[in-house]
């Protein structure tokens, strides 16, 4: 599942080609200015603003219509902090 759906909602009619549930594996969830890794420097540069970073966070994203995920991580991946599996998991 590509998680910006904001690249397909042109192509996809919503309600129609919505799945019934999403698996996520090493998942970026969040794109805040704390998350200063590798990944967000490489697609947001070193000063994103921020609608780009609300459009591109994942946790920020998710309501009632969100179809049930699956989070997978490993807690030996010293860059993906469990917190912010969490903090998806909790909203």
């Amino acid at each position: 599942m590509v998680t910006w759906p904001q690249v397909y909602q042109q192509k996809v009619r919503v309600g129609i080609n919505k799945p019934d549930f999403s698996i996520l594996v090493y998942p970026v969830i969040t794109m805040d200015y704390n998350n200063q890794t590798w990944t967000f420097k490489s697609l947001f540069g070193d000063n994103p603003n921020k609608e780009i970073i609300y459009r591109y966070s994942n946790d920020l994203n998710v309501n009632k219509d969100t179809p049930p995920t699956i989070l997978f991580i490993l807690m030996m991946i010293w860059e993906l902090h469990p917190k912010t599996v969490l903090n998806i998991i909790l909203l």
